[in-house]
């Protein structure tokens, strides 16, 4: 598990997924990711142990004030101070796939 804090009380949500299925959130807490050689701390990361894959909600980029931009199948993500953070390629399957590595932590 990636997360380097989490919350299990209190948490009653569920994602819908494209076909319309709904999975249980059962915690809510902070990730720690590397990626090319910098470490990001991403929080109100929800844990869905049905899901068999990461997903990064673009809404929950957007609130926390980063600009996304989706342009020549390339996906990319800008921090107003730092620029430029993070960017992959449109795969196969149509998802923009991002290859992180977990960063330890002790808390």
């Amino acid at each position: 598990m990636w997360f380097v804090e989490m919350e299990k009380e209190g948490i009653n949500k569920k994602v819908r997924l494209s076909n319309d299925s709904t999975l249980a959130v059962i915690g809510k807490g902070s990730v720690r990711i590397v990626i090319n050689g910098t470490s990001y701390v991403i929080s109100y990361v929800y844990y869905v142990p049905e899901l068999k894959t990461n997903l990064l909600s673009l809404g929950q980029l957007q609130e926390k004030g980063l600009s996304i931009l989706i342009q020549n199948c390339m996906f990319k993500v800008f921090h107003p101070k730092h620029g430029l953070i993070l960017q992959t390629k449109l795969k196969g399957n149509m998802m923009f796939h991002l290859t992180t590595s977990l960063q330890p932590c002790c808390l």
